[in-house]
């Protein structure tokens, strides 16, 4: 398997944790009346985070195994 560059991952962590902070400092701030908005606003806030957690991994463990 091809190694992906470093530079790649970077941007995958840099502008994904960019959008988990704004999602949680502006939580309070959105108007999620529903409970199934708020549902998909977490997730959507942590998948973003799982995104920015792998692949800092790939990063720091110079590892791409998580791909297959």
């Amino acid at each position: 398997m091809t190694e992906t560059p470093v530079s790649s991952h970077a941007f995958l962590v840099v502008l994904p944790a960019y959008a988990v902070i704004g999602c949680v400092v502006y939580w309070r701030h959105l108007n999620l009346a529903a409970i199934y908005q708020q549902l998909i606003f977490a997730l959507a806030t942590v998948l973003l985070l799982t995104t920015v957690v792998m692949h800092f991994y790939s990063i720091v463990a110079r590892d791409n195994e998580w791909y297959r």
